[in-house]
């Protein structure tokens, strides 16, 4: 096979030869230039122009034949040189060396150009989490919109810093919970949070929304307590929203443990780098949520029906026994033992905490106003002195439950609409106010 046929088998082409006709005389004159590698042969020109066209060839192959295929064209350049070079004294080395250059390499390219989850990141403390001081474009389902972070990551209505200290003295709220207090699927100033920020006196109060999607009662625990003792971030009274999909995330949550202190230096440094270590914790580590839960949605068939073929476990479980029994009862109990922790932590740091809960879609056309979200949370916030807050009678009291869902939810989802979310803003500021 002639050096212009075996260029052109493997589809290489370099500007600087002169296209895949170039001549041998070209390409010798171009690599006699470059003679202290100490190539001498027509295997060694070929494989030194297929180096030079790597560029061009990586971006279109899957990465770990790329890997293979480069391993494989340095070995004919070691095979190729004077018996003296250092490559072909030490060969095995010199392949392993290069291999993991390439890999690493490959693994940094691939994790930067392939950033699925732009708004959320890994945290060793507490799973997940938004990125700090940050303006970044989300989608779920078929709107767009922008999501703005402060200096703590918390959603806010523009970048800006967080005095921890509260140095105004202003009465401060933290609201946490998962993607309904997050605001999901909508601007800032028509969340509920957004609607309180606005409409609450600013020179006498201050509201933080520490709410991330994929939250649930550990997560939360865990988030305010490195909020209090590690950020030392002082705030007066924590509202608590337990979502229906809490229970089985709690379950989902339950083997989550903070790494050893040296991975807690190193944990945030690979998760931005590397994108191998970032598979292998998600794939081996229990991690699959934080994936979950930053994916862009992918929409339902959002009809009059939607949420009768809809209803899965993370909500079915309090209406359906079946589903229930398979991990209900864990759920709530691994639920009761992380709120116990967080009530704890907030009488020790004197926080008035408050419980709220919702219903989804399917609570409105299948459950009652007793479901047993509502009494379990209510039973546990009685015995504890804790004010509990139930909005499943303002959303299951109309007859048409089905207008309702129309009228207070995205179409086809579970997460509040403008609607909804002007409904919650409003209890809350009564409630606030009085």
């Amino acid at each position: 096979m002639g050096i212009f046929t075996q260029l052109n088998w493997i589809g290489i082409s370099n500007p600087r030869l002169g296209g895949e006709r170039a001549s041998y005389r070209r390409v010798a004159e171009f690599t006699k230039e470059k003679n202290d590698l100490g190539l001498k042969n027509k295997k060694s020109l070929i494989a030194l122009v297929c180096l030079l066209q790597s560029g061009r060839v990586l971006p279109g192959i899957n990465i770990y034949l790329n890997l293979t295929w480069t391993s494989l064209l340095l070995w004919i350049i070691i095979s190729s040189m004077h018996k003296n070079n250092i490559f072909v004294k030490y060969p095995v080395k010199t392949i392993v060396f290069f291999i993991l250059f390439v890999f690493i390499v490959l693994d940094i390219s691939v994790k930067f150009l392939s950033n699925n989850h732009p708004v959320g990141i890994y945290s060793p403390y507490y799973h997940h989490d938004l990125k700090k001081n940050a303006r970044m474009k989300d989608k779920w389902g078929d709107r767009s919109y922008y999501i703005n972070t402060n200096s703590l990551g918390f959603r806010d209505k523009s970048k800006g810093h967080i005095d921890v200290k509260n140095s105004s003295n202003k009465y401060r709220f933290l609201f946490i919970g998962d993607s309904f207090v997050e605001g999901i699927g909508l601007p800032y100033e028509k969340t509920f949070i957004g609607l309180l920020d606005n409409k609450l006196d600013n020179s006498k109060f201050e509201i933080l929304n520490a709410g991330v999607r994929g939250y649930s009662p550990k997560l939360c625990y865990l988030k305010v307590k490195y909020l209090i003792e590690k950020t030392n971030l002082q705030f007066n009274e924590l509202y608590m929203f337990i979502d229906i999909s809490d229970i089985k995330d709690e379950v989902f949550y339950k083997d989550f443990v903070s790494p050893a202190p040296l991975m807690k230096g190193i944990d945030p440094f690979l998760q931005k780098t590397s994108f191998v270590y970032g598979f292998l914790r998600v794939h081996l580590l229990n991690e699959h949520n934080f994936v979950r839960f930053f994916k862009k949605n992918k929409k339902g068939p959002a009809d009059n029906n939607y949420w009768d073929k809809w209803a899965n476990d993370w909500g079915k479980w309090t209406y359906d026994k079946t589903t229930f029994d398979k991990w209900g009862t864990e759920g709530l109990n691994l639920g009761e033992e992380n709120m116990d922790k967080l009530y704890d932590l907030c009488k020790k740091n004197d926080i008035k905490i408050n419980i709220v809960v919702y219903p989804w879609p399917e609570q409105i056309l299948n459950d009652s106003l007793k479901s047993i979200q509502v009494k379990f949370w209510e039973t546990f916030s009685l015995k504890r002195n804790i004010d509990f807050i139930s909005f499943f009678p303002a959303f299951i009291r109309e007859t048409n439950h089905r207008a309702t869902i129309d009228k207070y939810f995205i179409k086809g989802d579970n997460h509040w609409n403008e609607r909804g979310n002007k409904l919650i803003a409003d209890t809350l500021l009564a409630k606030i106010s009085g």
